[in-house]
């Protein structure tokens, strides 16, 4: 049973982990474009949606996410770097639905990501989660590790 949860930003927060799924704390806080002195209301949110059943922190490879509850086992590696792109395409004004990134200026595009030197769907855009050649076939590509660090705008490339 869920309780009531009074904060917006709890609210906010539930909502963008429902589109997504796990997220590090930081990729929230990018996704919700709060600066770093706001980041203790953010604390309290994932506290609130803790306490009402909505959300937990659960430690996966060595990174703490905040999960939305009843989201089924996921690779860590994976949803790291899916979360980290979500993160930039909300702070740039994009959206995310299910696995199509609906950018600020253009058409959608598919999300995936794979370690180098795989197959990929034709004019979708990859995060590369290891270092190694770019898939033929894709549109955009950008590493899972610049996107921790660098707006969407100076890590996503045109192949």
């Amino acid at each position: 049973m869920f309780a009531p949860v009074f904060n917006p930003l709890a609210a906010e927060a539930i909502g963008i982990l429902e589109k997504t799924g796990p997220m590090p704390f930081r990729a929230l806080a990018c996704a919700l474009r709060l600066p770093r002195r706001k980041w203790y209301r953010l604390a309290k949110a994932v506290r609130a949606l803790h306490a009402a059943g909505y959300a937990s922190l659960r430690r996966v490879g060595g990174v703490e996410f905040v999960v939305p509850s009843g989201f089924p086992p996921f690779h860590p590696g994976r949803q790291l770097a899916f979360a980290w792109f979500v993160a930039r395409l909300v702070e740039a004004g994009g959206q995310i639905e299910g696995n199509l990134a609906r950018f600020p200026k253009g058409t959608p595009r598919p999300v995936m990501v794979v370690p180098p030197d795989t197959g990929v769907l034709p004019g979708c855009v990859v995060v590369l989660r290891d270092k190694g050649k770019l898939p033929a076939g894709a549109a955009y590509w950008c590493r899972a590790e610049e996107l921790k660090t660098l707006p969407l705008s100076r890590c996503l490339r045109k192949c």
